[in-house]
């Protein structure tokens, strides 16, 4: 093994939208910064396929973040600067319930409702902020394992593993843009971080973290010639919530639909499974998908840890202690989780990211 130091002003632990993003600010102030990512993609909770589930191809659709809101406009900002289109979310129509094996059918209250999505997909935005990033700046599979305070006190230390080599780096900040409690759980902070703190890490739930997600492409959205949204909720499931995937102009034609673990290493409902229930909803024509894809994120070791999958108290989310920096002000937390408006959403994770950017700035010129 083989061990590597290198020296720069920043550097940034995971590529998903709030690292990415404070990378943007930070590089175009000229703060020399590095972003590294475990994964050999950008995005993070922002996953996007096609209709052959390739990632890259046009006609995209979500297997992570999926919308946003008319209220936040961090991301409609973020769209209009990257050049990315968005369309408004199908929900015309009535949603249905099901219930002890009873399907009801009820008109949709989700009129009047702002809800958008993006033109191929959320992680679209993820893909062109890291390729407009330096070169240079982003590392893929490079997975963090410790941050080191070092005598000094102004100056941290981060290793990681990169191309089966040890290597570190020397910088005056460091950003942790991972959820809190994959963060205290796959790092090494030395010296250890505040009790407090660490508490509230540890206890703070993944968004996402315990949540799987089927995605069925189609011909065509043939549920709306009945009148339906696309909307349903199930006490039977195996999906629990379901919601029109569709891409703009109805390419690729979806639903979309969550489930949730049985267990720590549930493999989740069978293809079968979601097509009988999709059936039972809305009917034949369910049966003949041209494709099926799922993304059970609770099996993701990069995104969460096994020990966090049974967190749900939420309202730790925004805790004052996420939203300071550690360590005199040189150690800092990006990530949805951490914000104080819309945590858990795509605008959370840039306010995050809007927030540690500008207090590095600050320092910077103070």
């Amino acid at each position: 093994m083989v061990t590597t130091s290198l020296t720069t002003d920043v550097v940034i632990l995971g590529a998903g939208i709030s690292g990415l993003s404070v990378a943007r600010q930070l590089c175009r102030v000229g703060l020399r910064t590095i972003v590294l990512e475990a994964r050999e993609r950008v995005g993070g909770r922002l996953l996007s396929v096609g209709d052959a589930g390739s990632i890259g191809d046009a006609g995209r659709v979500d297997l992570g973040a999926t919308w946003f809101w008319g209220n936040e406009e961090r991301v409609a900002r973020l769209c209009s600067d990257l050049n990315v289109p968005t369309f408004p979310q199908a929900g015309n129509g009535d949603d249905l319930h099901e219930m002890m094996g009873t399907v009801r059918r009820w008109p949709s209250d989700r009129a009047g409702i702002a809800e958008f999505r993006v033109d191929g997909g959320t992680a679209t935005l993820a893909e062109r902020l890291a390729a407009a990033l330096p070169d240079g700046v982003l590392r893929l599979q490079a997975r963090a394992k410790s941050v080191t305070r070092l005598e000094n006190g102004q100056h941290l230390r981060v290793d990681f593993e990169e191309d089966d080599r040890n290597v570190g780096i020397a910088t005056t900040h460091v950003v942790v843009a991972l959820p809190p409690a994959l963060a205290v759980s796959s790092l090494t902070f030395q010296p250890a971080l505040d009790e407090e703190l660490t508490a509230v890490m540890t206890r703070t739930p993944v968004w996402m973290g315990a949540t799987g997600k089927f995605l069925v492409v189609f011909d065509r959205p043939f549920w709306r010639e009945a009148g339906l949204s696309g909307r349903a909720f199930s006490r039977s499931g195996p999906l629990f919530e379901i919601h029109d995937a569709s891409g703009r102009d109805d390419v690729p034609a979806a639903l979309f639909g969550f489930c949730m673990p049985r267990g720590l290493q549930d493999p989740g409902p069978s293809e079968n499974e979601v097509l009988a229930q999709l059936t039972r909803l809305f009917g034949e024509q369910a049966k003949e998908p041209k494709a099926v894809h799922k993304k059970l994120w609770w099996l993701e070791d990069l995104t969460v840890p096994e020990e966090a999958l049974a967190l749900n108290d939420y309202s730790h989310y925004g805790h004052p202690l996420l939203q300071r920096s550690a360590w005199n002000g040189f150690l800092h937390w990006s990530t949805t989780e951490t914000a104080s408006f819309a945590p858990g959403h795509i605008e959370g994770a840039l306010e995050a990211a809007e927030r540690v950017a500008s207090f590095i700035e600050d320092g910077r010129d103070s």
